[in-house]
């Protein structure tokens, strides 16, 4: 997945998310290089979507640090919606 030769546009170094007792996160790391693409896959409660909404700056993680590139943006849509009961 990681091309070496592009430069890193995004780290996440040793991520740790915890709520309660539970552990999400332990330690995880990613490097995004220039012209990567990626996916997550896991089972539910893997921290999929926890980790997005750490790159995404909507959730801080307990533990570990975010790099990103100058000017970088990053798109995420949750999964969780609400209906409007009046349509």
């Amino acid at each position: 997945m990681a091309n070496n030769i592009n430069p890193a546009i995004l780290t996440a170094t040793d991520l740790e998310v915890h709520y309660g007792e539970q552990i999400v996160l332990n330690k995880a790391n990613l490097s995004v290089h220039e012209g990567d693409r990626i996916g997550l896959v896991g089972r539910n409660g893997a921290g999929k979507s926890t980790f997005l909404k750490i790159i995404s700056d909507v959730l801080k993680p307990d533990l570990g640090s975010i790099a990103m590139k100058k000017d970088l943006r990053i798109g995420f849509l949750t999964q969780e919606f609400t209906l409007d009961d009046s349509k």
